[in-house]
């Protein structure tokens, strides 16, 4: 059998250990490559676009939620 028709294989049977086992390897290769300390910054860099992109898919204002972390309750 082929490398993709397998790959969809395992995706139908477990897609949760399948994806998981591709990021981990990913995430792995990147760590050897490019150190553990600039893989975090990526991460952080990754998880404020998607925070800011969900705030632009809702149509809330990225200053007013800014401007919501930082303000007294």
């Amino acid at each position: 059998m082929e490398f993709p028709g397998k790959l969809g294989e395992l995706l139908s049977e477990s897609p949760g250990k399948t994806v998981g086992a591709i990021v981990g390897l990913i995430l792995g290769i990147l760590v050897l490559v490019f150190g553990v300390l600039k893989i975090l910054v990526i991460v952080i860099f990754i998880l404020l676009g998607i925070i800011i992109g969900k705030m632009v898919d809702d149509r809330n204002s990225v200053i007013d939620g800014i401007m919501n972390i930082f303000r007294r309750r």
